[in-house]
């Protein structure tokens, strides 16, 4: 069935989801329910606050038809709070939500602005043909890692690239090679608990990162110690059984059009 959905952004920055089924989804309606939806929309809204301003509404293809979004913002206080309610970072929404619920989510929220993904860079570090640098996180031993970072305001992600290999592995721009670069930015979700971490995350919801290919001359690595632990130089093989999952596909999607694997 065809829905209007409603997300109720605080000024705070948190949106509004109520209980369903076990887990939390955005107040909705069915359209047959629905004969005006902005009548619908406003009586809703109102039932948290008096005060309110409609920001955005788009209907969105979805599995099941063509359902109707509406944004509206309400304040952080005094608000008329209702059980089975529950205010969230607009990150914190799509890993507290039903499966089936979050891709169309996550398309709304950066549709409208909500949420976006952190630009950034990704390295990867080629010796001779066959090695390639992968670093483990110190956080998470079981995550191995090409280098990586985010962009700067005002910076250029060639600038961020040459920043990023430097301050991780200690590598300088006059020692190293950048081979290819990658035509367009991949893009992935980070995990519920980076997300839970680090509240300065909660506007995002995962990164979207260009990708390097950078010679260098030599397999002197000086690792960032409060990032990494370790590192290796590793085979294609190896790269791909030792990176966590939720990074193989971009890694492999980039190393293909790189012309490192088929």
């Amino acid at each position: 069935m065809e829905k209007v959905c409603v997300i109720i952004e605080n000024s705070a920055g948190h949106l509004l989801l109520r209980e369903h089924r076990g887990t939390y989804i955005f107040p909705e309606s069915e359209k047959s329910n629905t004969p005006d939806v902005s009548l619908f929309v406003r009586k809703l809204v109102k039932n948290y606050s008096p005060a309110f301003t409609l920001k955005k509404e788009q209907t969105f293809e979805t599995g099941n038809g063509r359902d109707h979004f509406v944004l509206a913002e309400v304040p952080a206080i005094g608000l008329n709070e209702q059980k089975g309610d529950r205010w969230l970072h607009p990150a914190e929404v799509l890993v507290n939500t039903l499966p089936e619920y979050r891709d169309i989510y996550q398309r709304v929220l950066l549709e409208f602005g909500v949420v976006a993904y952190r630009r950034g860079v990704v390295g990867i570090v080629q010796y001779g043909m066959t090695d390639f640098l992968l670093c483990q996180n110190r956080l998470n031993l079981a995550d191995w890692k090409f280098p990586a970072g985010g962009v700067e305001k005002n910076e250029k992600e060639e600038e961020t690239l040459l920043r990023e290999l430097e301050e991780e592995i200690g590598t300088r721009a006059h020692t190293i090679k950048i081979l290819k670069t990658s035509a367009k930015r991949l893009s992935y979700l980070w995990p519920s608990e980076v997300i839970a971490r680090s509240p300065a995350k909660k506007f995002y919801i995962g990164q979207e990162q260009r990708y390097f290919l950078v010679e260098v001359f030599d397999k002197t690595i000086r690792l960032d110690q409060y990032e990494f632990i370790d590192h290796s130089w590793c085979t294609l093989a190896q790269v791909f059984e030792k990176t966590l999952p939720s990074r193989r596909k971009n890694y492999e999607e980039a190393l293909r059009e790189f012309g490192l694997v088929q």
